[in-house]
């Protein structure tokens, strides 16, 4: 057997680390491949919606158009039987007067089917351009969908990756940030037990599940049986952790279920009325993150948990992040998890 060799041993952690930071990369930019494909998706679905109703005009029209050249039709004959029967200079004057009126019926006529039938043409058109991108579309997707797989695996080999290289006590740059999330998670687990102990809330109220809506918001706000502790104790965990690194966005504690009762301050405003796209940004607290990432933190038990995910900052503006968290355990009980989330640059 080959002796030890301390200086290989390093050089391989060190290669593990790089591998691992490439894979987060790779995860982040299938994040963003997604979310592109998502909103092409909505576009192509918002033309087709556009098409099927300049269709459903031209449909219109060309009823129309058909109802005035059955009348106009009618007129002609009308008009033909009045000339047999009619005699002297009054009956021509207005047999004339009739004739002229039906001659610019006919030519209104003759123009609006033509309309309607552009309108019918450009509507057919577009449907076809629509479908002919639906198809190339339908094969991007497929594409994307293999490369997500791909990505998903390669994410799932990164977290077990970085799982190993802190169990050994390997330096990476996210090294930080996963020491933090697990301190934090611990001092919440602590604080909790500590109130249960003083009396200050049942177990019952600490796990309520009961969310109750405060009314008039938007995005909904709820209340749990133990928002009002979490308003108390949390923020001198959360807010100094934002000063950790430039990159750090949030830092905020979530039950099982994705609730985040006490967000950072700057995430905490009170919410305006009708502006739902600042509310988004900025009244991120008492509200349910039950995303993907979301439950994934909210429900890791696992000594902590790195992912990769693009965040809605409202606004129409999205942020590329990793996410950190680290389960929250009281009395033995899975209370949630402690989510650390910065930029991934």
């Amino acid at each position: 057997m080959a002796p030890f060799d301390l200086a290989d041993s390093q050089a391989s952690a060190a290669g593990f680390a790089r591998v691992a930071g490439r894979l987060g990369a790779v995860s982040v930019q299938v994040a963003d491949i997604a979310g592109s494909l998502a909103a092409l998706r909505q576009g192509l679905a918002a033309a087709a919606e556009e098409a099927g109703r300049l269709d459903a005009a031209a449909a219109r029209v060309a009823e129309g158009a058909a109802a005035m050249a059955g009348s106009a039709s009618r007129a002609e004959a009308a008009l033909s039987a009045a000339r047999e029967e009619a005699t002297g200079a009054e009956a021509a004057a207005a047999l004339a007067a009739l004739a002229e009126s039906v001659q610019r019926a006919g030519e209104e006529v003759a123009a609006m089917a033509g309309g309607a039938a552009a309108a019918g043409a450009e509507a057919a058109a577009m449907r076809t351009g629509i479908a002919a991108q639906a198809q190339v579309t339908a094969a991007l997707a497929q594409e994307v969908t293999q490369a997500a797989q791909r990505g998903e695996t390669l994410r799932d080999i990164s977290e077990a990756l970085m799982e190993e290289m802190a169990a050994a006590g390997v330096e990476t740059e996210d090294s930080p940030f996963i020491r933090a999330a697990q301190a934090a998670a611990a001092e919440v687990g602590r604080l909790f037990e500590a109130a249960l102990a003083a009396g200050d809330i049942t177990e019952a109220a600490l796990f309520d599940e009961a969310y109750r809506p405060l009314p008039g918001t938007d995005p909904p706000q709820l209340l749990a049986g133990f928002t009002a502790l979490t308003d108390r104790l949390l923020p001198p965990v959360q807010e100094p952790l934002l000063g950790l690194d430039p990159r750090v966005v949030f830092a905020a504690a979530v039950d099982r279920n994705g609730y985040l009762p006490t967000h950072n301050a700057k995430f905490s405003q009170p919410q305006r009325p009708g502006e739902t796209a600042w509310n988004t940004a900025n009244c991120r607290n008492r509200r349910i993150f039950d995303d993907r990432t979301g439950l994934g933190a909210a429900r890791n038990r696992k000594p902590f948990l790195l992912q990769a995910y693009r965040r809605d900052m409202g606004g129409g503006q999205v942020a590329l992040m990793k996410d950190c968290s680290a389960p929250i355990l009281v009395r033995g009980r899975h209370w949630g998890g402690f989510r650390l989330a910065y930029r991934a640059e």
